[in-house]
């Protein structure tokens, strides 16, 4: 097999990272739209059920919350990318 046809460290490392960023990306926008629907929901509900529209509020800080843990993993992980970025042009440097 030829060198050029295989697929070096660099490489794999960053479709690895790329491919588990998309899926944080899917689940971050999830729980945006669940925390929209549910946001809708108490304010069409809330003259009638106000217990549901603070079922909602708590529920969606958990969502924050969530959210925020997410994003700290995204951040650790473009980290890992830029370093990997970089760590590939300076071996295609020398």
């Amino acid at each position: 097999m030829n060198d050029n046809n295989m697929v070096n460290r660099d490489e794999f490392a960053l479709y690895d990272l790329i491919k588990t960023l998309s899926f944080l990306g899917v689940m971050m926008s999830m729980a945006i739209v669940h925390m929209g629907c549910h946001g809708l929901k108490s304010i069409k509900m809330s003259a009638k059920k106000p217990k549901f529209a603070k079922q909602a509020f708590r529920r969606s800080m958990f969502r924050i919350a969530l959210m925020a843990v997410l994003a700290l993993i995204v951040h650790h992980h473009v980290k890992e990318v830029k370093d990997v970025i970089m760590h590939n042009k300076q071996q295609k440097s020398h």
